[in-house]
């Protein structure tokens, strides 16, 4: 497989955890904490962005 394909399990495993713990553990997530998430998953897309447009 195409290791973009299989790198992007970086982009939804994040969301799932965030669901999850929502969901089975009902924790609270605030503003700022969502915010972070955005933050975290911008890099990884920037990052492998770069990598895709270096070749």
């Amino acid at each position: 497989m195409r290791p973009v394909l299989v790198s992007s399990y970086a982009y939804v495993n994040p969301a799932i955890a965030v669901a999850l713990g929502a969901w089975l553990g009902s924790e609270r997530f605030t503003a700022h904490d969502l915010g972070a998430m955005a933050v975290i998953l911008a890099g990884v897309v920037i990052i492998t962005l770069a990598k895709v447009l270096r070749r």
